[in-house]
């Protein structure tokens, strides 16, 4: 008898084989089967990953082999899988949160996840980073800048407060002291939705 858990068998570099086990508390129809598994490795061929999955693991009923492809971009799914391994994390994240908030003076900051960080704890405080301070302008603005910041991650969601919302939060004023400036990609991204806003034309009085 097998269990019919899915199983997959990746190559992710030049041999280095990790295979990932469905758990059994995956939910029924959930979206990626991967966010609810186990990995195993890092073995050196797909031979010593299939004897590992064979001698220690219930008989899945078969598994999917992915050897590396040169340029490949990597599943981030599995390199969350693998990076929660390899850094001894109680759970791995597969997706990063963002805040943008306000000082009374109505300068920005943003704070950002840093799903990648061993610091145990929620992310806030114990895994965010500030940027700024920069120009507040608008919501739509704030989350392109955020989604650059959070470039390679997943966005697992965006938090934009209004005017003194920074003052509100006593983690918030502690992570300021250590903000970083934007880096360029953050800074066009940000300039690239001010030049994209749409333009309306002025209304004025004519002389009949």
């Amino acid at each position: 008898m097998s269990t019919g858990f899915e199983c997959a068998i990746v190559e992710v570099a030049p041999h280095e084989w990790w295979y990932l086990l469905q758990n059994s508390d995956c939910p029924v129809g959930a979206w990626d089967w991967m966010e609810y598994a186990t990995i195993h490795g890092p073995f050196a061929s797909l031979e010593r990953a299939t004897t590992h999955l064979l001698d220690t693991q219930a008989n899945p009923g078969g598994w999917s082999e992915h050897p590396y492809v040169e340029g490949q971009a990597p599943n981030p799914t599995i390199q969350a899988l693998i990076e929660a391994k390899r850094l001894h994390l109680d759970y791995p994240r597969f997706a990063a949160s963002a805040s943008v908030l306000l000082d009374r003076t109505g300068q920005a900051y943003a704070f950002v996840e840093d799903i990648h960080s061993p610091r145990p704890g929620s992310w806030w405080p114990a895994r965010a980073i500030a940027y700024g301070p920069f120009p507040a302008t608008g919501t739509e603005d704030y989350t392109r800048l955020l989604a650059a910041l959070l470039k390679p991650d997943r966005p697992g969601g965006f938090m934009i407060d209004d005017r003194g919302s920074l003052e509100r939060s006593p983690q918030a004023l502690e992570l300021v002291k250590t903000a970083r400036p934007l880096p360029p990609p953050a800074l066009e991204a940000l300039a690239e939705a001010r030049r994209s806003r749409p333009r309306y034309p002025r209304r004025g009085f004519g002389l009949l």
